[in-house]
Order: structure tokens, then C-alpha cells, then sequence
């Protein structure tokens, strides 16, 4: 491949199947050939299974465990195959929770309502989560990514609250269960160099990864597992030579800086999101940037440009770069890129067969590993029976 640092879609084609890919593929190999994930292990041998994610449920880290397809782009197929592929009669994913309710709608041929005549629950909110009563529910709580943290309504569920119903559902089948829960934002937030929004998300992944090692100390044959499949935006902690970091004031941020952007971006007085979002001074110099690059964007909007328009994202870009730029300064937080970067990243794993993950791994090594969970299950259930 030409790329030497991997995307979400084959970092997390290595967690799920144990396979390296090239960049952008779902599940399949470099012929295009299907590969055999952990969740689908798990269901052919009667478990119940969940995806989780603050991103689209087609986003490339759910859509890798339950879904083949050559291109990650593809997410109206992604969500189809959620919905047709089947084992031993079953689909693939009871428990389904996350963003992209557009892909499950009527533009994608109503896959919700087919779940629904299928048994699962709909649910779009908060409350209508916790009535959910159903075993098989699928959950989408906004049209694409879903808000980040420090910035969602309170209609919606955390991560930790979409992890701790999943849990409920899955738990009642004595042949165990497998989900995975993605804190998606974070990479979300790092591409635009958001240390406000990093901080928001990573605060939701820690309450969602306490959860699920409380939820492994009272269910004694659990395995938790908690990794990334790379890292994002190159975050350092104390740039400039004063050997500090500043969280507070990142801790007093009222909205991150990806959603001051969109609001300036949709038409909004750029000084009133400021004083709405920014919990810190912000300089009037900076402001007259922020004015500058909302001017620059307003007028290729009049010109009748859209997002994908290259200037567009361009000048987006420039103008989150000047929101951003007080709290990055006052935070000492620095940045490498607005892309992936290559690091090596951490892993850590609790419960039985934890203590396979110890060491420098390949990414693949992880799914060999619960492979092995599994296998070692079957084994334990037939000595059962």
C-alpha cells in the first residue's frame, strides 16, 4: 500500500478480523475477499452481540465487525448488510447504538422499520433508551456524527449511558456476549485540532471504560479490552519551553471549537458564539481573525460553493484554526497534523486471557486473541453440557 500509517477502516479491520488491508477497506482483504470478524464469531456460536459508537453506526470502526464492503464510503450499503446479512437466521447485531439515522431511514429503504418488524426497538433519545424493553434495539440519536459531549443536548445519551443499556440487553443471554464500544469523537475532534472537543470525548471514553471494568469485576468471565486503532493530530501536552499544561482552562471552555465553527459557518454573529462558547478572554485581535475568516467563507457560500467545495473546506479550516488558536495558546497544547499519525498506541485489557495483551503487539494480535477467548468458551461450554 502506499500509505504507511493506517485510517480507521483498516486499523480497525486489524482489531476486528486479524487481518491487515490497505486504507479505506471494510473487513475484506487486498483481493476484496470477505474476512471473518470476532463479532461474527461470536454470533455463529449463539452470543449476542452490540456496536457502539458517538460516530455513524457506518462509520468505519462498527461497520468493520459486522460488514464487508471495498470501500468505507459505502455507507448505505454498510447499514443494508447490517440489516440482510444473516447467521444460523439471526442478524448479525442485536444492539445497535450511535449516530447516521440517515443511513437507517427512508433515503436507505426504511431499514429502521425492518428492524423494527423484526423485533428491535427504535429509539432516538435519552429516555426513550432507558424504556427500551426489547433484547434487540437500534438507537440513532442524530442524523450523522452525533454531538460532541460538551456541546449535545441532554436529550442525548452519553456513551456511557448507550454502554450500560447495551450491557443490560446483552447480559441476559447465558452464552455470553460480545460488543464494542468506540468513544469515536476523540478521533473526530483531534482532526480539526480541537483540544476542547479531545478533552469532552475523552472524558466520556473514561466514564464508558470504568463502567465496563465495574461491569467485569461482578461478571468474573468478562475480558475488557480498550486500545485505539491509531492516533490523531499529533496532541502534545506542553509546547513552548515552560514545561507546563494547562487543562484548566480547557475545563472552562462552554462549547468546543468544531461547534463555534459550525455555527459561525451556518450564519451566526461570530462575537456572540464567541462569548457563548469561550470560557477564557478572548483576544480582540484574534476576534478581528475569526471576523476575517467568516467574512472569507460567507462570501463563497454566496458564490454557491458547499462543503465539499475544496476553497470551502479551506477556509473552514482557517476560520476553526482562529477560533481555536486562544485555547490551544492558554493550554500549551500543540499539534503535528490534521491527519493520522504513526505512533505506536496503548493497549490494555482486564479479566481472563488479559494477560496475552502484554507487550509491543501488532494490531492484529488483538483479534487473534479474542479468537482464542472464544475458542477457549467453547471448550468451556461443551465440558458444561
Amino acid at each position: 500500500p502506499k500509505e504507511n500509517v493506517t485510517d480507521s477502516a483498516a486499523g480497525g479491520t486489524a482489531f476486528a478480523t486479524g487481518h491487515k488491508t490497505y486504507n479505506g477497506a471494510i473487513s475484506v482483504d487486498n483481493n476484496k475477499k470477505a474476512l471473518k470478524s470476532v463479532l461474527e464469531q461470536a454470533k455463529e456460536q449463539g452470543k449476542s452481540t452490540g456496536l457502539v459508537t458517538t460516530a455513524e453506526l457506518t462509520d468505519a470502526t462498527p461497520a468493520v465487525y459486522a460488514s464487508h464492503v471495498d470501500s468505507r464510503d459505502k455507507k448505505d450499503e454498510i447499514a443494508q448488510q447490517f440489516y440482510n446479512d444473516k447467521i444460523n437466521g439471526q442478524h448479525k447485531v442485536d444492539v445497535l447504538l450511535g449516530g447516521g439515522s440517515k443511513y437507517f431511514g427512508k433515503e436507505n429503504g426504511n431499514l429502521d422499520k425492518n428492524f423494527k418488524k423484526d423485533g428491535y426497538d427504535l429509539v432516538s433519545n435519552k429516555t426513550q433508551l432507558l424504556n427500551s424493553q426489547s433484547d434487540k434495539v437500534l438507537g440513532t440519536f442524530s442524523e450523522k456524527d452525533m454531538p460532541l459531549q460538551i456541546d449535545a443536548p441532554s436529550k442525548n445519551p452519553l456513551l456511557v449511558d448507550m454502554e450500560q443499556s447495551a450491557l443490560s440487553k446483552l447480559d441476559k443471554n447465558n452464552k455470553g456476549f460480545f460488543l464494542m464500544v468506540e468513544g469515536a469523537s476523540i478521533d473526530k475532534a483531534a482532526h480539526p485540532n480541537d483540544v476542547t472537543g479531545v478533552m469532552s470525548e475523552m472524558g466520556g471514553f473514561e466514564k464508558a471504560f470504568q463502567n465496563s471494568i465495574d461491569y467485569a469485576k461482578t461478571h468474573k468471565d468478562t475480558l475488557v479490552v480498550a486500545t485505539a486503532d491509531h492516533s490523531t493530530g499529533g496532541m502534545t501536552i506542553a509546547k513552548g519551553k515552560d514545561y507546563k499544561w494547562n487543562p484548566e482552562a480547557i475545563h472552562k471552555m462552554k462549547h468546543s471549537g468544531m461547534y463555534m465553527t459550525k455555527e459561525i459557518a451556518a450564519g451566526k454573529d461570530p462575537e456572540k458564539v464567541i462569548k457563548e462558547g469561550y470560557g477564557i478572554d478572548f483576544p480582540s485581535k484574534q476576534m478581528d481573525k475569526v471576523k476575517q475568516a467568516a467574512k472569507d467563507l460567507r462570501k463563497l457560500q454566496k458564490e454557491g460553493k458547499d462543503d465539499k467545495d475544496p476553497k470551502v473546506a479551506e477556509a473552514t479550516t482557517k476560520l476553526q484554526n482562529a477560533i481555536q488558536e486562544p485555547i490551544n495558546d492558554t493550554s500549551h497544547t500543540g499539534w503535528t497534523t490534521n491527519g493520522h499519525t504513526g505512533e505506536d498506541v496503548n493497549t490494555y485489557a482486564y479479566g481472563p486471557g488479559s494477560s496475552k495483551f502484554k507487550g509491543n503487539m501488532e494490531n492484529t494480535k488483538s483479534a487473534q486473541n479474542i479468537f482464542d477467548f472464544f475458542k477457549n468458551d467453547v471448550t468451556s461450554n461443551q465440558n458444561q453440557q
